[in-house]
């Protein structure tokens, strides 16, 4: 899971200072902003970048169960989503180089109306769970979350509807030999009772 002012820029080139004063002391004298008293001058303290990881992190590798070619079908179920429509989609996983982001591509058709999406998933060691960057062809874009238990993904995170946010959910079971998975994808209002709106296959072909 949307202007800006630009300050005038400052003039650019060489400039000779007058004689007696230094190239300092010119600036100071033609400067258009008010001059800033020493004693009342604080220094702001840098933020350190977080350092760069240099390789992937071992809990990536979970996510090479998604990584290939996948037809899916299925059904979008009649409710708060929309009416009863059929499901059928290309999906592709890959990682990008360097294998700490995982490229995720949707497209397909809903009843009669094409659907796509691109996802960016990574890895987040403080929380052990993988945060998904999602753009749809209609430019929403959301977050979601991965978390994975005893081979069973779920992504979880807020849709915005017309009129409420509903949570959303979606629970991946893969067959033992690891060449289709399911997905049943469910919302809420309240976290307590979910409703099935997306019930899908998806089987490896490459």
């Amino acid at each position: 899971m949307p202007g800006t002012v630009r300050p005038g820029e400052a003039r650019s080139g060489p400039r000779s200072p007058a004689a007696g004063q230094s190239m300092c002391q010119k600036s100071l004298q033609t400067s258009p902003y008010p001059r800033l008293d020493p004693s009342r001058a604080t220094t702001a303290r840098l933020k350190s970048p977080s350092p760069r990881p240099t390789a992937p992190d071992p809990a990536l590798k979970k996510l090479n169960v998604f990584v290939g070619k996948w037809n899916t079908v299925g059904r979008q179920i009649e409710g708060t989503v929309g009416p009863s429509a059929e499901i059928t989609a290309v999906d592709t996983y890959e990682w990008l180089e360097g294998e700490m982001f995982l490229i995720h591509r949707f497209e397909g058709k809903v009843g009669e109306s094409d659907v796509a999406c691109i996802e960016i998933a990574a890895y987040d060691t403080e929380r052990n769970s993988y945060p998904v960057d999602t753009y749809y062809n209609n430019g929403i874009s959301n977050k979601w979350d991965y978390r994975e238990r005893d081979g069973v993904w779920m992504l979880t995170g807020d849709w915005q509807m017309k009129d409420r946010t509903m949570q959303a959910r979606c629970i991946n079971v893969f067959a033992a030999d690891g060449n289709s998975f399911t997905g049943n994808w469910e919302m809420s209002e309240d976290g307590t009772n979910w409703e099935m709106f997306w019930d899908v296959t998806a089987t490896k072909t490459s």
